[in-house]
């Protein structure tokens, strides 16, 4: 096998090896998920991508008042010189998904510091069933086409 070259391609079946499952611990006062994974970090350049998944559940008379609301956060943080992705999805009638990428953490408590959304934040008590499921990750490795 050639250096560069992956087992697959080079007609090898990769070793299987066992990776230990992530231990996940409560960032609290955020109510947040923070994953710990033990296991080898793949190497990431000079740069760690900080990722965020928000998932939230609208009352039913403000889901339409919600995605408004999401867009024009998306449309604010198109000029965020850290922000790379920003992407709102709906699934069902009043449950959001957010998915979104920055250059670095310092970039993401930015955008969460940004009058736009700390003015949402402050009104999910008025617009969501409960407080949102919030994830933070470190981006290992993926593609976008």
């Amino acid at each position: 096998m050639t250096v560069g070259t992956s087992p697959v391609r080079a007609g090898l079946t990769p070793a299987v090896r066992p990776v230990a499952p992530p231990r996940w611990r409560s960032a609290a006062p955020r109510r947040t998920l923070t994953m710990i994974n033990d296991s080898e970090a793949l190497p990431r350049g000079d740069r760690t991508v900080s990722v965020c998944v928000a998932i939230l559940q609208a009352k039913p008379e403000h889901a339409e008042e919600v995605e408004a609301t999401l867009r024009d956060i998306v449309d604010a943080t198109r000029d965020e010189k850290g922000a790379l992705t920003f992407v709102i999805h709906r699934q069902g009638a009043d449950r959001f998904i957010v998915y979104e990428k920055y250059a670095d953490d310092a970039a993401r408590d930015a955008h969460f510091g940004t009058p736009y959304v700390s003015g949402f934040v402050a009104r999910f008590g008025e617009l969501l069933v409960a407080e949102p499921q919030i994830e933070f990750a470190e981006e290992l490795a993926g593609f976008t086409r």
